[in-house]
């Protein structure tokens, strides 16, 4: 077979059709809990699960890239304090191609006619009248499919052309090269449509906010400021060390771990560890096989890491078990910051980007005939490639120089600019491990992350079905309003989960696949019709996220679950920029074929009405599961109630200003004023009409319990009335009454 004629067959076969959720490799001391969930913290349980069939077999004339065979069912389940997940290398047998299909039918879950909103949320969840504050009106709520109604059809978004690409070419992007080893590799989700797009990071201010986090440059000084024409991170303190990837396909890796400790200066300097993040991140990738920025996300997502280098230090060499090694953060947000479309064009985003986080991740195409050695300078004209969106290496953007000469580049751009860049080739490339790129390159700049990371004090708990992350789009095709097919931009997902200890469900994280998407989270307890329960949401946040990424969103009340309580967690969401609006986690053979999915964990809606299950019970050799985690935190203490009156005594009418001073947070009130009147105010104002002495109540609560004070005759009200002089005779000094006559 001809190599066109590969690899028109790959560019029609490769799709996001072969899902599944993830088989993820546990800690030494993983487990089981009583109902069967795997927990992070018990004794192992590991049952072999079948090799899936392969559904297609052609003769391909590329190397072919390792299969692993899929491990026991994922733990769903991070202990905040438990150590990074180590997996085995896996084992090298031929990889088969996947078969594709655009639209994919799933089973039907019967969706509940009604449901009934918790008092506490003002909507039906269950039709897409969820909007945000800033977006359109809701349409009339739909009337609930049947049982057994077909839904409208599943679409799969097709496979990225830069990962066919690379499927017939192979090792092509690890190759040496002058000065140094390559390593990234093109996921299967195609990211193109993330260039081009202009935020205003308003809603990135807010997001920061919420999560406790301050950005280095307020959005409105750059606006009313512009830009520097320089900026240089490393004089401002913020870029790590150089490092040296040697003789591995590990740049990926490198330029991730450069942007997150850049965003962690100055105030905490950190070298975290490659090594790892190659052994552990659940791709089939080998040590040195290559990667890409999905890889680290997914690795760096599940809580497995960051590591300390110095716990896991860098070798050419895969090790598999590293015991002492634990996560030292926890990134809850990456944002795929967009580039201009063009090789010239508004790079105000990456700019922004540099000066409010730090080092920004960016890939290039290195071709060493575009690199001048002498000025330490690149501008790759794209002369070699016939679609630039390919890139074949990663480095760290740390600044920029408006006024760089053109003339110091092999090949003259047409205006004056370069981004200053840092490389992981060691010290001894270009300016002490540093060099410039033009404005005007063809790659650079154009597609780029910004990793983000908290305490690990900050959640107790990760749920998750999807442990080797974002590897596919998927959305729903309807009808449109003249009865012509469409692609819907709205989607819901939601995914089911055991809680392993008594805990309160915090916050909920996922994926956007384009700019500007508009969501809606939901927890859900004691679900009864796929991810959502009659009963309504306990919890709900809207809002809008500027940038494409990986995103958590904290709930402004947590929800309490017991130990063996089902609960759930819900995303709708709406993408004006990309008709695709699910990140799901799929199964490729040879790249994520530890992913595996099964029946009951998690559900897919085009209007959040009627739910397909997302993996039929097949044994879970192909199919999706919905790329949502949901966190925990510690069971809140029940309140201890205390409170002040002033004043306690005073005649009619008294005014008494009550004051809450309850320990253990509680968020709600109840007084009790002991003359048949009530305040559920924080810090209420009462005024006794009656004399008397009066007892007064407050009781208070949390998600934890609640708890009550009384005071006994604390406050006591008289009459106001005027003193009376006795009536007596006016006697003159000296003179005695004359008795009375009747004594």
């Amino acid at each position: 077979m001809s190599r066109g004629s590969v690899l028109s067959l790959i560019a029609g076969l490769l799709v996001v059709g072969c899902l599944a959720q993830v088989a993820m490799a546990l800690p030494d001391d993983a487990g089981t809990d009583p109902a069967g969930q795997v927990v992070a913290d018990a004794t192992p349980v590991i049952t072999p699960e079948p090799q899936p069939a392969t559904n297609a077999s052609i003769e391909l004339e590329v190397t072919p890239a390792p299969e692993v065979t899929p491990g026991p069912t994922a733990s769903p389940v991070v202990d905040a304090n438990a150590g990074p997940v180590v997996t085995d290398p896996p084992a090298e047998t031929p990889a088969p191609v996947p078969t594709t299909e655009d639209v994919v039918a799933l089973p039907v879950v019967d969706p509940t006619p009604e449901v009934t909103v918790a008092p506490e949320v003002a909507v039906t969840p269950e039709t897409p009248v969820n909007e945000p504050v800033t977006a359109e009106p809701a349409a009339e709520p739909a009337e609930p499919a049947g049982p057994g109604t077909k839904l409208q059809g599943v679409r799969i978004a097709p496979p990225n052309p830069a990962f066919t690409w690379y499927l017939s070419r192979k090792n092509l992007s690890v190759v040496s090269s002058a000065g140094g080893r390559l390593g990234y590799i093109p996921p299967p989700v195609d990211l193109s449509n993330l260039r081009g797009a202009r935020v205003s990071w308003a809603n990135v201010e807010s997001q920061a906010a919420d999560n406790g986090m301050d950005l280095t440059v307020e959005t409105a000084d750059i606006q009313a400021g512009g830009y520097p024409a320089t900026y240089d991170l490393r004089a401002l303190g913020r870029v790590s060390g150089v490092r040296d990837q040697g003789d591995c396909g590990s740049c990926w890796a490198f330029a991730s771990y450069g942007s997150l400790e850049s965003d962690l200066l100055p105030g905490q300097a950190w070298d975290f560890s490659e090594n790892n993040m190659l052994d552990n991140n659940l791709w089939d990738q080998g040590h040195c096989d290559g990667g890409n920025d999905l890889m680290a996300i997914a690795y760096l997502s599940r809580w497995a890491g960051p590591v300390n280098e110095k716990a896991d230090p860098y070798s050419l060499d895969p090790v598999t078990t590293i015991p002492d090694a634990k996560t030292r953060k926890h990134v809850q947000d990456v944002y795929y910051v967009p580039g201009p479309w063009g090789s010239t064009g508004d790079y105000s985003n990456v700019k922004s980007a540099i000066m409010n986080y730090g080092g920004v991740y960016t890939l290039l195409w290195w071709d060493p005939a575009f690199y001048n050695p002498q000025t330490a300078s690149y501008y790759y004209t794209g002369e070699t490639q016939d679609y630039y969106t390919y890139s074949n290496h990663a480095v760290t953007l740390v600044g920029w120089d408006d006024n760089y000469d053109p003339a110091r580049f092999t090949y003259t751009p047409s205006s004056t600019g370069a981004f200053i860049a840092k490389n992981s080739w060691g010290t001894g490339f270009g300016d002490g491990g540093f060099f410039y790129i033009s404005y005007e390159d063809w790659i650079a700049g154009k597609f780029n992350a910004v990793y983000t990371a908290e305490p690990v004090k900050n959640y107790r708990h990760e749920y998750q079905w999807d442990d080797l992350g974002w590897s596919g789009n998927m959305g729903f095709t309807g009808t449109d309003e003249n009865g012509y097919d469409t692609v819907l931009d709205t989607a819901w997902g939601g995914n089911v989960f055991t809680a392993v200890d008594k805990e309160e469900i915090a916050a909920v994280s996922f994926y956007t696949t384009g700019e500007n998407t508009e969501y809606t989270a939901y927890v859900y307890t004691d679900p009864d019709n796929g991810p959502v329960a009659g009963a309504g949401p306990k919890a709900m946040k809207a809002g809008s996220l500027e940038f494409a990424g990986y995103h958590t969103v904290k709930f402004d009340s947590t929800v309490p679950v017991n130990a063996g309580q089902k609960f759930s967690v819900v995303i709708r969401l709406k993408n004006p920029s990309y008709e695709l609006p699910l990140a799901v986690e799929a199964r490729y053979p040879g790249f994520t074929s530890r992913a595996v999915a099964y029946s009951g964990e998690s559900y897919v809606s085009p209007d959040g009405m009627a739910w397909q299950d997302a993996a039929p019970d097949n044994g879970g050799e192909t199919d999706m599961n919905v790329c949502l985690k949901a966190f925990t935190v510690p069971p809140t203490p029940p309140p201890d109630a205390r409170f002040t009156a002033a004043p306690k005594k005073g005649k009619l009418p008294l005014k008494v200003l009550f004051k809450d001073r309850s320990l253990r947070k509680p968020v709600s009130w109840l007084w009790d004023f002991g003359d048949g009147q009530t305040s559920a105010e924080r810090n209420p104002v009462h005024t006794y009409q009656a004399a008397g002495t009066y007892t007064v109540t407050l009781t208070v609560k949390n998600t934890g319990g609640e708890d009550s004070m009384e005071k006994e005759r604390l406050i006591t009200v008289t009459q106001d009335t005027k003193k009376i002089r006795p009536k007596v005779d006016h006697i003159k000094k000296g003179e005695n009454p004359e008795p009375n006559d009747d004594e």
